[in-house]
């Protein structure tokens, strides 16, 4: 319990302000508003006012709080004159508000002598309070002594005694009672010390209450409804108080409620106050309902352009939605079945639509408002459509034998079938129906043309010809691929050989190509090799052409890559004196480019000997009467291998 001026006190302007949680403020305005009408029956007259009002002459029990922990203190609890207490309608929520009628004005609390509590002259202390934000409520009145700032409070604690402290509701400037509101309870103070007891009342039994829920669509102009559960024990009188957001709703005090404009972009809920005689009043308050959603003020209704024809292209408009911004989402129908994926301001007319509507739905969403959907008004049927077409070409080669193939070109729209027909001099090739055809004997000299004709689900059939083609020529009957003769080396000549090109006469044409790649000026039947060429592969292309034959090109296989030629290659000498067992010596002479790899070979009389292979040889007897050479082989990688050969010796002598 802490004392005024401690960090938990609060004056009595800052009490009535304190914030309270939502469901607390609710529920504390419920119970508030039950208990008002019983004030109110206090100043009329018969057994209903008299069994309301207290022993004491209180209009309603009030029990004291203390205002840090909220607990509330038995009835020995000796108090302290600064002690911060306050009071309450509830012996078990000291948050439970007090409601002061229409016509008060304003609040006091007071010290009074026992009896002359609605004697306002014969106040002992007083001080001025304050209503909840606005409202006729008063959310924990101040019950400590020491606030009592107007007055002799000090008296009272001088002389001590008996006293009634709590608060009235006043009006005309605080010189009148109102109709109702006085509540407070005795207090006993000791003389000198200020400590004080107070009488609590007799605490009643609580209701059983239950959690009230709402059911209902939370949408401008629909019904909500409360459903309160079962109270007890016995019959238990349920008052109802709706909600927007913390604000209670005048009049809305039945079981059920029609949204209104005011309530969109609110949460409702509802409180339900029980009642019973002999027991405590309990107000609760349902969960808030999501927020309410109103109604759009402009949602026109979309209209559709374009031609109702497969293969037009049909243009929403949506409208001026209000109040900006929002959402607006289309989707296309076909005889009022979605289309799927047309939800784009175009929709392009398929054969699927011919004889059916089409319409347009604009679904606007915003936040806080219903989600809204119009659709346009049904175009007229669906006609069938004309397709866009394209005149078809040929390509290939004109020649007996060869295969021409149709493009049908770009047709409109999407998904046309197509079927062909080849025409020779313009009359049908029969069976020639597929995109492909190979030209026959029966078409050389004629001309080709194709037809094409396309066809889509609820477009008309269109049928269009290509260019007919300059005529087909004869084929060759015989086109052999050429062969190369010769050495792949550069220095050497390579040579075509053609074949036999029929029927005779048929003029040939050569060129030579290096790695694939015509080489200029090389067009005869025979070609050099340069150093150009080396490391290249070669090959000749053979063209054998005759008036009214297709010109018919084949080329060879390729060489292997030609290679380099050894730029020194001397001739061997032959050094030593040519006699039976006297050592003859060859000398190479320079080869280049350096290094090159040289082998030896002698032979007698122009025929190799068998292991003399080394740069010496010594004359046997069977070398006798002969003369002998050398032969050397100069091999180096990428080049081609040169063999030199020396000048014969004399004939071989005797030792």
């Amino acid at each position: 319990m802490a004392p005024a001026g401690t960090p938990d006190a609060r004056d009595p302007a800052d009490r009535m302000g304190t914030p309270m949680t939502s469901l607390v403020l609710r529920r504390a305005l419920a119970a508030a508003a039950t208990l008002a009408t019983a004030a109110l029956l206090v100043a009329g007259s018969g057994t209903a006012a008299q069994a309301l009002v207290q022993p004491n002459g209180s209009d309603g029990a009030y029990y004291l709080f203390d205002s840090g922990t909220e607990t509330r203190f038995p009835a020995t609890q000796v108090y302290a004159w600064t002690d911060d207490l306050v009071g309450s309608p509830s012996s078990r929520d000291a948050r439970l508000l007090f409601s002061c009628p229409a016509d008060a004005t304003s609040v006091q609390t007071f010290i009074a002598p026992v009896g002359q509590e609605r004697v306002r002259s014969a106040w002992s202390a007083y001080a001025d309070g304050a209503f909840y934000f606005g409202t006729k409520y008063v959310l924990e009145s101040p019950a400590n002594l020491s606030a009592q700032i107007l007055g002799m409070a000090s008296n009272v604690r001088t002389k001590g005694g008996d006293y009634s402290l709590g608060f009235a509701c006043l009006k005309s400037n605080n010189v009148q009672f109102a109709s109702a509101g006085v509540w407070y309870t005795t207090i006993h103070v000791t003389a000198g010390t200020g400590t004080w007891t107070a009488a609590v009342p007799a605490i009643t039994p609580a209701l059983i209450s239950v959690k009230p829920a709402i059911t209902g669509t939370t949408s401008v102009d629909s019904l909500l409804t409360a459903v309160p559960g079962a109270w007890g024990p016995g019959t238990v009188k349920l008052a109802y108080q709706w909600y927007h957001g913390d604000t209670p709703i005048i009049g809305a005090t039945a079981s059920t409620y029609t949204l209104a404009a005011s309530d969109q972009h609110f949460a409702m809920s509802v409180s339900v106050t029980g009642t019973r005689p002999g027991f405590e009043t309990a107000a609760v308050v349902s969960n808030p309902t999501s927020t309410v959603l109103g109604p759009f003020t402009q949602a026109p209704v979309p209209t559709i352009a374009g031609t109702a024809k497969a293969g037009s292209v049909l243009t929403a408009t949506a409208g001026a939605w209000a109040p900006a911004p929002v959402s607006v989402a289309l989707q296309w129908a076909r005889a009022g079945v979605a289309i799927p994926g047309a939800t784009a301001a175009k929709y392009t007319l398929t054969g699927t639509d011919v004889g059916k509507t089409i319409t347009v739905s604009a679904t606007g969403t915003a936040t806080g408002f219903i989600t809204t959907t119009k659709t346009s008004l049904p175009t007229a049927a669906i006609a069938q459509g004309t397709l866009t077409t394209a005149t078809p070409t040929i390509t290939g080669t004109l020649v007996a034998g060869k295969t021409l193939t149709a493009n049908p070109g770009a047709w409109m729209p999407g998904a046309v079938t197509f079927a062909y027909q080849w025409k020779r001099a313009g009359v049908a090739i029969a069976g020639a129906t597929a995109p492909g055809y190979s030209l026959t004997a029966a078409d050389v000299s004629k001309t080709i043309s194709v037809s094409v004709t396309g066809s889509e689900a609820g477009f008309a059939t269109a049928t269009t010809t290509s260019a007919s083609t300059t005529t087909v020529l004869a084929a060759l009957t015989a086109t052999p691929v050429p062969t190369i003769a010769g050495t792949p080396a550069v220095g050497k000549t390579l040579t075509a050989t053609a074949g036999t090109w029929s029927p005779a006469p048929v003029t040939l044409t050569y060129q030579w190509k290096r790695s694939g790649v015509a080489i200029t000026g090389a067009t005869s039947a025979s070609y050099t090799l340069t150093a150009v060429d080396a490391a290249k592969v070669i090959t000749v292309s053979v063209t054998g052409s005759k008036a009214g034959y297709g010109t018919v090109t084949t080329t060879s296989a390729a060489t292997s890559a030609v290679l380099s030629a050894l730029t020194a290659t001397p001739v061997p000498t032959i050094a030593g004196t040519p006699a039976i067992g006297k050592v003859l010596t060859a000398s190479t002479g320079t080869w280049g480019p350096a290094p090159v790899t040289l082998a030896f070979q002698w032979s007698r009389a122009g025929v190799a000997i068998p292991g003399a292979t080394t740069a010496t040889y010594t004359p046997v007897a069977a070398d006798l009467g002969k003369t002998l050479t050398v032969s050397v082989t100069g091999s180096k990688t990428a080049f081609l291998a040169v063999v030199k050969t020396s000048i014969p010796t004399a004939a071989v002598a005797a030792k």
